[in-house]
């Protein structure tokens, strides 16, 4: 994997910002029980000016409660960890977000839990990413959930928009959203979601 520092991608930060794209963390391997979010979060922070308000886990590896308390603690509004890397779907049925719950504190963890519904790799695997079949599983997903109300996060890795070593990725990417707005689907950040349902749930017994 390349070697780069937080500074050395602040230019990089600033133009997303410009385009109001939302930058969020991911944790590396060794985070998934919420070790070193704290220090990985601050320096993030200090190097682009940006309030981080989400993350998601690498290989969406995370132990559960201890992610998402660990995650509240550094005052992260959501995260972003259950889901598939090699299948598309919801873990559990879980195809709204949530607001966890600590059985063993037996209480809610102030933080919202936001699905994701299909990442890149999950879906295409080692198939033609614009293959009959890859296309057919993700537009399948995608009338269910818009018959259900259901909420789909895609998690697709930027690398897989450079078209020579990813043919058709970005492309599929793109029909699938598509899909969803010939559907009707809502866009929003996730941190819009979060605010949204924080608002309405964070005091419901």
């Amino acid at each position: 994997d390349p070697v780069y520092t937080p500074d050395m991608l602040s230019k990089f930060l600033e133009n997303l910002k410009s385009n109001n794209c939302e930058i969020a963390l991911h944790t590396g391997i060794g985070c998934y029980a919420g070790d070193k979010i704290a220090e990985s979060k601050q320096a993030l922070e200090q190097s682009s000016g940006i309030k981080l308000r989400g993350l998601r886990p690498h290989y969406l590896s995370a132990r559960f409660p201890e992610y998402w308390k660990a995650a509240s603690e550094c005052k992260f509004s959501y995260s972003s960890a259950l889901g598939f890397d090699d299948d598309i779907g919801f873990i559990e049925g879980i195809d709204l977000p949530i607001i966890p719950f600590d059985a063993g504190a037996d209480k809610p963890v102030d933080i919202v839990e936001i699905p994701i519904a299909i990442m890149d790799c999950g879906l295409i695997g080692n198939r033609p990413a614009l293959s009959e079949s890859v296309m057919a599983r993700g537009m399948k997903l995608i009338d269910r959930c818009a018959q259900s109300g259901s909420l789909i996060v895609f998690d697709w890795h930027q690398r897989t928009l450079y078209k020579r070593d990813y043919p058709g990725w970005g492309e599929l990417l793109f029909r699938l959203l598509d899909r969803a707005r010939s559907k009707g689907a809502y866009f929003a950040t996730v941190s819009e979601i979060a605010e949204i349902m924080m608002e309405r749930y964070r005091d419901c017994p």
